[in-house]
């Protein structure tokens, strides 16, 4: 099939479909190694945060110049203030 006869709807269409399904499936892959490679490595019991966090902070130092605000609650960030 030549790509004058598919329709570049229908391309972009396909491209969108596989897209979602293929991240899907990543996620999905992601998460189960990730639960596995947890249950084998060893467990300091430390409350390390998490990598998200960290790449906030770095980005908020670095690019910003700014550093985030530590939560109070675990799970709770203050709203941002109004100017």
């Amino acid at each position: 099939m030549s790509d004058q006869s598919f329709p570049t709807k229908a391309r972009v269409t396909c491209g969108i479909v596989t897209g979602v399904i293929a991240g899907t499936f990543a996620s999905f892959a992601m998460d189960r190694f990730q639960a596995i490679a947890a249950s084998l490595l060893p467990s300091d019991g430390g409350d390390e945060e998490p990598a998200t966090q960290k790449a906030a902070d770095a980005f908020a130092k670095g690019i910003v110049r700014h550093e985030r605000c530590k939560p109070v609650v675990t799970g709770f960030r203050h709203p941002p203030r109004q100017a």
